[in-house]
């Protein structure tokens, strides 16, 4: 499991399951880092049932 705070602008998955990626970036000699959210809805098919 991956804790993601302070992610913005996601009104528009409410209520989709999706696939979503956190893309680390790179700092040298860091321990965490930001990432690059992203994420997309999944189709029908491979959705869970409520």
């Amino acid at each position: 499991m991956r804790i993601a705070e302070n992610l913005r602008d996601l009104a528009p998955l409410a209520g989709l399951d999706v696939e979503a990626w956190l893309l680390p970036l790179r700092v040298a000699g860091g321990d965490g880092a930001p990432v690059r959210a992203v994420a997309r809805p999944l189709p029908r098919a491979r959705r869970n049932p409520a």
